[in-house]
């Protein structure tokens, strides 16, 4: 979780020049997550936050068992629930 902290404040640093709407590809609540225009709705609203920590515990289980293939365990509901509880932990680092 702290490298996707730590990356998300270097794409926020430059998101005020680099960001350009008409060419994004970003989800919105990626946008919300990442773009600088948008940091009043990512400090008021949490609908996006919810599915930014959905998806990013989706992505870390997709990540790992990509990286392992067939040497990854099986994982079951309660390992991915707990992966799930590690990135909540870091919901508002992720604010």
């Amino acid at each position: 979780m702290e490298r996707i902290i730590d990356k998300m404040w270097t794409v926020r640093a430059v998101s005020k020049e680099q960001y350009q709407s008409e060419k994004s590809h970003l989800k919105p609540h990626q946008k919300i997550w990442l773009c600088d225009e948008f940091q009043q709705t990512r400090e008021e609203e949490n609908n996006w936050l919810d599915k930014l920590c959905d998806e990013i515990s989706s992505w870390i289980i997709r990540t790992y068992e990509k990286l392992l293939g067939k040497q990854a365990y099986k994982l079951g509901e309660s390992e991915r629930q707990h992966i799930h509880d590690i990135v909540i932990q870091s919901k508002e680092a992720l604010r």
